[in-house]
């Protein structure tokens, strides 16, 4: 397999996955695009790994944190900078 193949499936995959109307599909092509994104990690290619939904809802949450206290801030008589 060359490199182009595997970033070709993954690719693929992770559109197939955005486009699954099932919960189930969803989750195989999730499944198959990080499969092809390991073997991309094992090989020379810098490959840049897409983030999984739990990492991208930590980072959610972590920017609403910030815009609450930012608020609470603003509230007391704070100024934003």
């Amino acid at each position: 397999m060359t490199i182009n193949y595997l970033l070709r499936r993954e690719q693929e995959e992770l559109h197939r996955a955005e486009s699954a109307k099932s919960r189930s599909a969803r989750l195989v092509h999730k499944a198959l695009a990080l499969a092809y994104g390991k073997l991309l990690s094992k090989s020379t290619y810098p490959h840049n790994r897409f983030e999984s939904d739990a990492e991208r809802g930590v980072k959610h949450r972590s920017r609403l944190e910030a815009e609450a206290e930012d608020a609470s801030w603003e509230n007391e008589g704070g100024a934003k900078r």
